[in-house]
């Protein structure tokens, strides 16, 4: 939650009625997380970690916060406002090539074929951030979602958005893995 706060540069405020409403719907998360548990596979208290990340996903957060937290991970760990480094460039790294393959559930591959080599996340409150590598974050908050889970015109406009960018920047390949 605090590393939520470092990324986005201010403290994010808790949207109380998300965070009881997913509480009280999040059987799916509680019995993978157990059934990770039962392979020795989780590595934390299960009930207190869904907790924390129910609480993530409730938190109330605008499209500038989203951009700023995209930024951080397109700039390598580094705040784009504070220039203070956040997390190194290998743990950020890691997190760009893996919201590449599960940012946006089923979506995810589609978005790739789509757009490029541009890592995004989804959120239940219809957010998107999209991390352009070396480049910037694009922040969209849009409700409703589809039946995937991602926001319906987030998607939409997060690839014309993105498309232009990389081609204004021509920057398309640039950092795409070999």
């Amino acid at each position: 939650l605090n590393n939520m706060n470092k990324y986005a540069g201010r403290k994010l405020k808790l949207d109380n009625k998300v965070y009881k409403s997913e509480m009280a719907t999040n059987n799916t998360n509680m019995a993978l997380a157990y059934l990770l548990k039962s392979y020795n596979r989780f590595y934390g208290d299960v009930d207190d970690t869904v907790d924390v990340y129910t609480q993530q996903c409730s938190k109330l957060i605008s499209a500038k916060d989203l951009a700023t937290m995209a930024c951080v991970f397109a700039k390598g760990g580094v705040h784009p406002y504070t220039k203070k480094r956040l997390l190194n460039k290998n743990a950020s790294e890691f997190v760009y090539r893996s919201l590449r393959g599960e940012g946006l559930y089923e979506y995810s591959g589609r978005w790739d074929t789509d757009v490029g080599c541009v890592s995004a996340k989804s959120g239940v409150g219809g957010g998107i951030f999209i991390i352009l590598k070396g480049i910037g974050g694009i922040g969209i908050v849009s409700p409703p979602l589809d039946k995937i889970g991602n926001s319906v015109r987030g998607i939409k406009a997060g690839k014309i958005i993105a498309n232009k960018i990389l081609k204004l920047t021509n920057k398309r390949t640039m950092f795409c893995p070999n």
